[in-house]
């Protein structure tokens, strides 16, 4: 925090949250949590890794681009109540 109330905190969009740049992102923000939150996760179609990274980073949004694995991923969130 600096001055009265504002947060340095930096807010993240991962393209690619599931290949190996993205993974690497998000040790980084692990590792940094206290200046970095994730906004966006986006990927291809890793259903589990994406779901993996919604319980433990929280995203306001998250997208597949598979339309099947987008539906997959829909359902799991809704049935652990973190969309």
């Amino acid at each position: 925090m600096i001055g009265r109330g504002i947060s340095t905190m930096a807010s993240l969009v991962v393209l690619g949250s599931t290949g190996s740049i993205g993974c690497q992102t998000l040790d980084l923000v692990r590792l940094h949590a206290d200046t970095y939150a994730v906004h966006t996760l986006v990927a291809r179609s890793s259903v589990d890794i994406m779901f993996a990274q919604c319980q433990e980073f929280k995203p306001k949004f998250a997208c597949l681009v598979d339309p099947v694995a987008a539906q997959s991923l829909k359902s799991l969130l809704e049935q652990t109540k973190l969309n």
